[in-house]
Formats: structure tokens, C-alpha cells, sequence
């Protein structure tokens, strides 16, 4: 892991470039790249704790740090000499990155994702123009399949970081077992956003529209089935679609756009398709359902409600990965917790209600690496972010993100002899 001149180095040059960062195609990557720099910031402050003794520059707090570096020390009193364990960096990390969540760590060996590698390319060109060494940071673009199996069939390869869908983090980990290599693996997920009977739904809906439009609704926390206690239902619905009616539709990098389009045409195709099978199965649409009119290019599709939803609809158990808000109510808290959890998926879930027992209650039963409650902010760096279940193992984020990392070395050193 580089030092602190070049780690001082690369925040002075993210902060410099990201007013300067160029439209990439689909005119969503500059916002990836912008998400990028951020937690490649954020994984700097983790390299901090661990590559040095002292808190270096951008440290998130100096109790964190501290407490990283006292726990090297192993309190075993009666073996005479010394112990203590290290924190040691695999040699070289195979990182394989999701169009909508590009970082960077040391010695890594980085496949961007082919929708959007401009994003990728400008984080490495920052990181050599500020002096990074050579060798610290490496980009491999092209074929997904070839490089991948390229370099996990490679000894030189420790550690397998990989953000995308639960299919491919299937095979990279089938890959994987050949050779031990250790993974952490963020992957799909498929959100509950279970709103109580006691909140302002107005507030709410808010916080909905927020979250769930982000970035068109391609985002791995997305909320993506909406439960809404069943005598709070319009009011939810009416609050809701009321604003999602005012969100403007248009080119991501114009002053005003709230809705930009859907990555590729493979993935506005998906969209369609899950449409149809949604109201093949007997769901009403209550808004959108369509592209837009007046874009006849690019891959837009406007946001769409559906009511009179069931769990074992296909849209239930599939991550929609758009702006797809498919609603359901439920009658006690008991068995929408039971319901939210009845998915193979576990990243995140979103909780609103005014009861601190159940707002205590649900985060501890729901299911899911993260929990929301009664906020939509999930995903800080300062956080420990991932999922359980077929959402993969492992976490990014916080001060112990790190640890996935590096391997830990045992040491006793005995008295002179």
C-alpha cells in the first residue's frame, strides 16, 4: 500500500479532476466516475489504518484508527516474549467492477465494466497523474469472460473482489474454489420498502421517489417491492404518483433532468418484457408502462406503478434493475417482515414507521446486510456495506472493510537465547 505523499497526492488530484471529468457515452458515467473518485477516497482513509502506525490524512476519526492499531497487539500474558498479529495485503487483487460502482484499491488489477470503461480509465489516469507507482494500480479492458478467466487462472492472484449480478458472481466463485483465492462479492438485490401505518406519507413518498429513481432505478439498493400497510394504501399511492408525474425525462447532463435513460438496449429490452409478464399475471398499471412519447431515440422508459401485485409474481422474485414500483399492502407487521424476507436476495431493506419497537424489531429481522430506517440514505463510506444470503459475503466501506483484504499473521517472539 503507498504511502502518505501519495495518498495526500491522489485526494489533492480527485478533488482537482472532478469538476473536469468528460461526458462519457450515455451520459450517466460522469456521475460513475464522480461515485467512483468518492470511494476510492473512502477506501484511502481504510488503507490508512492499517499501512501505517499514525493517522494519516483523510483518517475518518482518530478513535478508528486507533483501535485498528492496538488490536495488532495480542494481550497473552503468560507466554514469555512478545505476540502480536499482523495485517498483511494480498500481493495482487482481481477486481471485477459493475457499471454503477467503479473504486480502486492498491496492487490491484482492475476489469472496468465494458458498458461504461471511461469511467474506470479516468480514476487510474488521476491516480498515475498524481504519482501513484506504477504497478500499484493496473487496468485490463475487453471480453469480461476472457480476462477474467485469465486471471484467476493466474498464481499470482490472491484475492477476487466482484460487484455485479448473482449469475456471474456464481461462476467467478466457482472459478475461485480451483485455486482458494478468497472473495468478497456485492451482487444483486431486490429491496422490500415496507411503510407502517403511522408515518407522514407524504415524507415518505418523498424519500420513495428519491430512492427509487436514483439513477433510473439501476442501482443494487433500489427499492423494488414496495409494502404498504393496507388502510395507508391510497394515500401512499396518491403521494407517490403525484410527484413521480413531475419527474422530467431527458439527457442525464441537463440542467433540470431527473430521469435519464437505461444503459443499453439489452437492458430497456428486459424492461419491456417484464412489463408485460407483470400484467400477463394479472397486475394493474396505475401509471407509465411505456417509453415516453417524444423520445424515439436512446433507451428511456418512463416510470411505472403497478397495483393489485402478488408475491409470487415474476417482478417479486426478480431484480428489476429500473423504474418498476410494483405495490402490495399488508396487515400486521409480523407477516410483512416474514413476506420482505421470503426473497434470495439480501442487500438492503427500507423500514418507516414512528414505533421504535418496531422500527428495532424490523431492523433486527429483516433479512439484509443494511437496513433503512425511516431514511433513505444507506451506503456511507464510513459504513460497512454488502448483503447476505445469494447477495453475496464480504463488506466495503468502514473502518473494517479493509480487513477483507489482508491476511492475518500470527506472531510469537520469544525472549533472546
Amino acid at each position: 500500500i503507498f504511502g502518505h505523499g501519495n495518498v495526500a497526492c491522489l485526494g489533492q488530484a480527485l478533488e482537482e479532476s472532478k469538476n473536469e471529468l468528460p461526458t462519457y457515452r450515455g451520459h450517466h458515467e460522469q456521475n460513475m466516475a464522480l461515485t467512483g473518485i468518492g470511494y476510492a477516497r473512502a477506501k484511502r482513509r481504510q488503507q490508512i489504518f492499517v499501512a501505517t502506525s499514525s493517522v494519516g490524512p483523510g483518517a475518518t476519526n482518530m478513535v478508528t484508527a486507533a483501535a485498528v492499531a492496538l488490536s495488532n497487539r495480542l494481550p497473552i500474558l503468560f507466554l514469555p516474549g512478545d505476540t502480536y498479529a499482523n495485517r498483511m495485503p494480498d500481493p495482487v487483487l482481481q477486481q471485477v467492477e459493475h457499471f454503477n460502482n467503479p473504486g480502486i484499491t492498491a496492487n490491484d488489477a482492475f476489469k472496468p465494466d465494458v458498458i461504461t470503461p471511461g469511467a474506470v480509465m479516468e480514476l487510474v489516469n488521476i491516480c498515475k497523474e498524481a504519482g501513484v507507482p506504477d504497478g500499484v494500480v493496473s487496468l485490463l479492458s475487453g471480453d469480461p469472460a476472457e480476462i477474467s478467466n485469465e486471471l484467476m487462472e493466474s498464481d499470482i492472484i490472491k484475492k477476487v473482489s466482484v460487484t455485479g449480478s448473482t449469475r456471474v458472481g456464481k461462476i467467478i466463485l466457482k472459478k475461485a474454489a480451483d485455486k482458494v483465492q478468497r472473495v468478497t462479492m456485492e451482487l444483486s438485490g431486490h429491496s422490500p420498502f415496507i411503510v407502517c401505518e403511522d408515518v407522514d406519507m407524504n415524507k415518505v413518498a418523498d424519500i420513495a421517489i428519491t430512492g427509487k429513481f436514483r439513477n433510473n432505478g439501476q442501482v443494487c439498493i433500489s427499492p423494488n417491492r414496495f409494502y404498504i400497510q393496507e388502510n395507508r394504501k391510497e394515500d401512499f399511492v396518491n403521494a407517490f404518483i403525484e410527484r413521480a408525474k413531475k419527474l422530467k425525462i431527458g439527457n442525464g447532463m441537463d440542467e433540470g433532468v431527473d430521469l435519464g435513460p437505461l444503459t443499453t438496449a439489452k437492458r430497456l429490452e428486459e424492461i419491456e418484457k417484464l412489463v408485460e409478464t407483470t400484467k400477463k399475471e394479472g397486475a394493474k398499471v396505475l401509471m407509465g408502462g411505456q417509453k415516453p412519447s417524444g423520445f424515439n431515440k436512446g433507451y428511456y422508459y418512463e416510470p411505472t406503478v403497478f397495483d393489485d401485485v402478488k408475491d409470487n409474481f415474476t417482478i417479486m422474485k426478480e431484480e428489476p434493475f429500473g423504474p418498476l414500483v410494483p405495490i402490495l399492502t399488508f396487515k400486521t407487521f409480523d407477516e410483512v417482515i416474514e413476506r420482505a424476507n421470503d426473497n434470495d436476495l439480501g442487500l438492503c431493506s427500507y423500514l418507516y414507521t414512528n414505533s421504535m419497537d418496531k422500527a428495532h424489531i424490523g431492523s433486527e429481522k429483516l433479512e439484509s446486510g443494511c437496513v433503512a430506517v425511516n431514511t433513505g440514505v444507506v451506503a456511507i463510506a464510513e459504513a460497512p456495506f454488502g448483503g447476505i444470503k445469494q447477495t453475496g459475503y464480504g463488506r466495503e466501506g468502514g473502518s473494517g472493510a479493509i480487513k477483507d483484504y489482508l491476511n492475518v499473521k500470527y506472531t510469537h517472539m520469544g525472549l533472546k537465547i
